[in-house]
């Protein structure tokens, strides 16, 4: 992924693209249901943690924050423009959201410190994913959630893929091989 590709989905989208509202939609209904299953158990009371990795232009942490603004909500993404783009945006907010620039392969985090890690359509562009995987779960705590969407179909990948940037295309049996 790079600047250009952020800015023509930029162009395009603008954050409501039938595909990443479909997407946006999925992984907010699993974080309001992981969070109304938590709250239920929490012994005392504090907001989770929700880190998107590869969040680009701030979209679906607009929707957290919306929804719930007591969450301890961090964007990350490896491209440096969008979140510059996504820090003036959020400047102008009530309550900014911290945004970090790192590779997910390398994460700069505390282990065991995200209650829940969202990465929609990130995967596929990482060339050693499994070590990614790793550091995901190295940063949840005991019993967090990984969401994430990737996408499916290995016959699928064509010169559209390739010129995304992606590495590969998955199958279900592929993940969760590498995901337990």
């Amino acid at each position: 992924w790079n600047d250009a590709l952020t800015d023509f989905h930029e162009e395009i989208s603008q954050g409501h693209h039938p595909i990443d509202e479909a997407s946006f939609n999925c992984a907010m209904k699993h974080v309001q249901y992981i969070y109304s299953a938590r709250e239920r158990e929490r012994e005392r009371e504090r907001e989770m943690s929700v880190l998107e990795i590869g969040c680009s232009s701030g979209y679906f942490l607009e929707h957290l924050l919306k929804w719930k603004p007591s969450l301890h909500i961090t964007g990350a993404d490896i491209i440096e423009q969008p979140l510059y783009r996504l820090a003036d945006r959020m400047a102008q907010k009530d309550r900014p959201i911290p945004l970090l620039r790192f590779d997910i392969g390398s994460c700069p985090l505390y282990s065991a410190s995200q209650d829940i890690v969202v990465a929609l359509n990130v995967l596929e562009h990482i060339e050693d994913d499994e070590k990614a995987i790793k550091e995901i779960h190295r940063i949840l705590k005991p019993g967090g959630a990984f969401i994430f969407e990737v996408p499916a179909g290995p016959s699928l990948y064509d010169k559209y893929d390739a010129e995304l940037h992606h590495y590969r295309r998955y199958r279900s049996s592929e993940l969760e091989k590498i995901l337990i």
